[in-house]
């Protein structure tokens, strides 16, 4: 009698391993929060839950967030990665921000959870789980893009800086296949670097581009931008997505373009009212890490409103979408590969520290 009772127990065990538990609907979420991109994240997703809870929540059910810190670290991604996937509560993740750790988590997540990332644009991570999933364009995409763009404002010599990880790897090789222009320079640098003295002077007095690309995070960016202006380098400064948390430069970092995934003047509906409660909530604005983890949270929302608190029934809703979510970064599907589609970047301009002026050819 007692061996029967374990199977039953095992059994239901596993049972509530894929189903949420109790009267709430579990969210993990999880981004490097001291950064100034996984405060937009965590800021968003909370302004997402306080919404649907004011709503009365999913199918009744009020919306709860369990919240770890993932350190931008493969490793420390794989240990919330495992806690998230063990823990019977948890009905999907809103996360990881970074590519690295998307890619280094998705075999956790693999046919045990969904994780659905606001920021990880890395083209390793299409396809490499059907439980991944992602509200930003993948690079593959926003790479071609971004070359396209440079060659339209008459650019001929690029030079090349790139943030050593799986997100400036995927980022900059894209851009250098699409760009038709010279590749004057390929640089490789860390998130922790801050001295580009050395750089930018070898860019102004050697190498001579009219455009650097560069693919990397805000602090780096930060610093290279401050120094490219003190030299006064004669290049138009371009950045990818991961420039979104620049404005912490304030006008210092002034002129520089970046491809992002949102603009706060987007002029939709939807795209309004989430700017407005953004800021109204947290006295800022928000930026593309903020709208599409808005975007995370609402789409999740509506794949267990439809298919129930369900791990398994919210994977296959949500890689057999029949209609485009209409969200604050566009109207949009997201497929079997993970990857959304319908979106398109954004081309802004830094004044008064501001990601405000949309810049075209």
């Amino acid at each position: 009698m007692k061996r029967t009772w374990t199977v039953v127990a095992a059994i239901a065990l596993a049972a509530c391993g894929q189903r949420g538990g109790g009267d709430a609907v579990t969210f993990g979420v999880t981004a490097p929060f001291t950064t100034g991109y996984g405060t937009q994240v965590k800021r968003a997703v909370e302004l997402a839950v306080e919404e649907l809870n004011k709503d009365g929540g999913i199918n009744g059910k009020h919306v709860e967030l369990l919240f770890k810190d993932d350190s931008a670290s493969g490793s420390r991604g794989v240990a919330v990665a495992e806690e998230f996937a063990a823990n019977p509560k948890v009905v999907a993740v809103i996360g990881h921000a970074n590519s690295v750790v998307s890619v280094a988590t998705a075999r956790i997540y693999d046919g045990r959870l969904v994780a659905i990332s606001p920021s990880s644009s890395s083209p390793d991570l299409t396809g490499v789980s059907p439980w991944v999933f992602r509200t930003i364009n993948s690079d593959s995409l926003n790479g071609v893009e971004l070359a396209r763009f440079a060659a339209s404002r008459g650019h001929k010599r690029a030079a090349m800086l790139y943030e050593n990880d799986a997100f400036g790897r995927g980022l900059i090789a894209v851009f250098q296949r699409a760009f038709p222009g010279q590749v004057v320079a390929l640089d490789p640098i860390t998130a922790a670097t801050r001295d580009f003295e050395a750089l930018v002077t070898y860019y102004r007095t050697k190498v001579r581009p009219d455009v650097v690309f560069v693919v990397g995070t805000e602090g780096s960016g930060v610093a290279f931008i401050k120094e490219a202006h003190r030299q006064q380098l004669p290049a138009e400064l371009l950045g990818a997505d991961g420039w979104s948390g620049i404005t912490a430069g304030g006008s210092a970092v002034d002129g520089a373009i970046v491809g992002a995934p949102f603009t706060a003047d987007s002029p939709s509906e939807q795209a309004k009212r989430f700017v407005a409660a953004f800021k109204a909530r947290f006295t800022a604005a928000p930026d593309g890490f903020a709208a599409c983890a808005y975007d995370a949270v609402m789409i999740a929302a509506t794949a267990v409103r439809e298919a129930g608190n369900d791990r398994v029934a919210v994977r296959d809703w949500l890689a057999n979408m029949k209609a485009r979510h209409d969200g604050v970064t566009g109207r949009f599907l997201l497929g079997a590969n993970g990857d959304p589609q319908g979106k398109s970047l954004v081309m802004l301009q830094l004044k008064g520290g501001q990601l405000v002026a949309a810049v075209t050819k």
